[in-house]
């Protein structure tokens, strides 16, 4: 794990998993019941080879082991890629939870 992952860990409590593709950073909400996705990059030369699909079904297994019952991300509206990250998530049939005009959460149940 880098020292920022280290960090974010002692002083946020967001879990950060990386690997040579890129990584995925989570953290607890809600009671410990829901997970949020706080961040998920993968290097250029990986996109569109799934790897986006690789660590959401980690994080759901993650999720799973964990009792955690609802998994939620949010898609900042100002990102250049936001339209197709949220069909990417809308496709895999996440639902929308809310918005502040600023970002867009939403929400899918852990089965």
């Amino acid at each position: 794990m880098s020292h920022y992952a280290d960090y974010r860990l002692e002083c946020y409590n967001i879990h950060t998993f990386e690997d040579d593709h890129g990584f995925f950073a989570v953290k607890s909400h809600d009671d410990d019941t829901r997970l949020h996705i706080e961040d998920m990059w993968v290097k250029p030369k990986f996109r569109d080879k799934k790897i986006g699909q690789e660590y959401q079904d980690k994080i759901f297994k993650y999720a799973k082991e964990n009792n955690y019952k609802k998994v939620s991300c949010s898609v900042y509206v100002h990102n250049k890629h936001a339209n197709e990250t949220l069909a990417k998530f809308l496709h895999n049939k996440w639902k929308l939870a809310w918005n502040n005009g600023d970002y867009i959460v939403l929400i899918k149940d852990v089965v």
